[in-house]
Parts: structure tokens; C-alpha cells; sequence
């Protein structure tokens, strides 16, 4: 990365998200910024570093568990390996959709299956794969779309995406004829 040091940062802070309880009881309970990804010249607020911002309000600690806190860690860090390799080295700005999809199954290769991300996939199962309007229902359609995919063609094909120089659908399209005609 920028600062050509193999560690990453964690930065432990009190997120200011607007959590409120009981009127507002969302949260951010982390994110990746790829600004810190950049010199100074570029951005002036940049951290040079590999971060990941990660929540501890009080109030908000609360509603994490050990497990939600490593799985947060794992999403972001994907987001953190889908800027290096898209943004960064092939100079992409892939779908908001499909980062979010390899960032929600990326814990799954740790923990297993979300049922959370199930429930709340069952709540709106008509809601839109690649409209991205950042609600919690557009995390559980992402989540069960990236399980689908799992299971239909293995850990490989996100590394396939990945690997594509391209974005979006097309990326996944691309993908998937390589998977296809492996299988022949």
C-alpha cells in the first residue's frame, strides 16, 4: 500500500453516525476509506495508511457481539482488497452492488452462513441486486446473491471477478463463462 508497510490500521473511535436509541437505532459499526489510500498531494486528510475505522460508542458496543465485530472486519477489509485491486491497480470504479456482495459473503469463508442476512433478505426479497441504495435490505438481497453464487460455482469465482478488467455485470458475466467452460 501507500505506506509499504505489510500492517494494517485499526482506529477505534466513536463513529458519529447519528446513533440515538431508542428514536435512531442504526449504526455504522465500521467502514474502510480509500482516501487514506492516497499522498497528501491528492488528498490532504489522508491517514497514508491501510485503515479501517471501527466503532466503539459505548452505546453501540452494546449491540455488537464478538462475532459481528470480526465479521465487520471482514467486510471491510474486502472493500479494503476490492480497492486495491479494482480501483487502484486496474484503475476501475466497480459497482457499488457487486463490492458489497464480495464484502457480504467474505465472512462467510470464516463463520459460516448469516441467518441475520437471510432474515433481512426475507423482509424485502423483491428488493433490487444493482440498484445501491445503501438500506439494510440492499445488504441482504447482495448477501443472498453472493451465497448463490458460493455455492453454484465455489470460492473461485470471486477471485475471478476480481481478476476481470472490467466492472459490474460484465465483470461477473466474464467470470462466469470462464467458470463455465472449466467445467467442460
Amino acid at each position: 500500500g501507500i505506506d509499504n508497510d505489510p500492517l494494517i490500521t485499526i482506529l477505534f473511535l466513536n463513529i458519529r453516525d447519528g446513533f440515538n436509541p431508542p428514536s435512531v437505532t442504526s449504526f455504522t459499526a465500521g467502514y474502510f476509506n480509500p482516501g487514506n489510500e492516497y499522498p497528501l498531494s491528492a488528498n490532504p486528510y489522508s491517514n497514508l495508511r491501510e485503515m479501517f475505522y471501527m466503532n466503539i460508542n459505548p452505546a453501540v458496543l452494546s449491540h455488537i457481539t464478538p462475532t459481528s465485530f470480526y465479521t465487520t472486519l471482514t467486510h471491510e477489509f474486502q472493500h479494503m482488497i476490492h480497492w486495491e485491486q479494482k480501483n487502484h491497480l486496474k484503475g476501475l470504479d466497480d459497482d457499488t452492488w457487486l463490492n458489497e456482495a464480495m464484502s457480504e459473503i467474505a465472512p462467510t469463508f470464516l463463520y459460516g452462513p448469516s441467518c441475520s442476512r437471510i432474515y433481512t433478505y426475507e423482509q424485502d426479497p423483491s428488493n433490487s441486486l444493482t440498484t445501491w441504495n445503501g438500506t439494510i435490505h440492499d445488504y441482504g438481497i447482495a448477501y443472498m446473491w453472493s451465497q448463490y453464487y458460493k455455492e453454484q460455482f465455489g470460492d473461485s469465482i470471486f477471485k475471478s471477478i476480481m481478476q476481470q478488467n472490467s466492472i459490474g455485470i460484465t465483470s461477473v458475466d466474464q467470470a462466469l463463462d470462464a467458470a463455465l467452460s472449466s467445467r467442460n
